[in-house]
């Protein structure tokens, strides 16, 4: 087993509710990448809109990974 796994402070009230909050940001900064993008004239879905959504998506579900001790 890897060490990492070896740390993991996580109760079933984590694991539960970690996806949901994992999916909830996501849908949320969904949004709020949409709105600044029409602000701005931008592409969301083949243009600049996307990258910024994966790049705030991922390092926002990253932080929350880490507020649940999973990283």
């Amino acid at each position: 087993m890897p060490e990492f796994l070896y740390h993991i402070k996580m109760s079933w009230i984590d694991l539960l509710l970690l996806p949901f909050t994992l999916l909830a940001w996501l849908f949320l900064s969904w949004d709020a990448v949409d709105r600044l993008c029409r602000k701005k004239g931008w592409k969301m879905r083949d243009g600049i809109g996307m990258i910024i959504w994966v790049i705030v998506g991922l390092s926002c579900g990253f932080y929350i990974m880490d507020l649940f001790n999973l990283i």
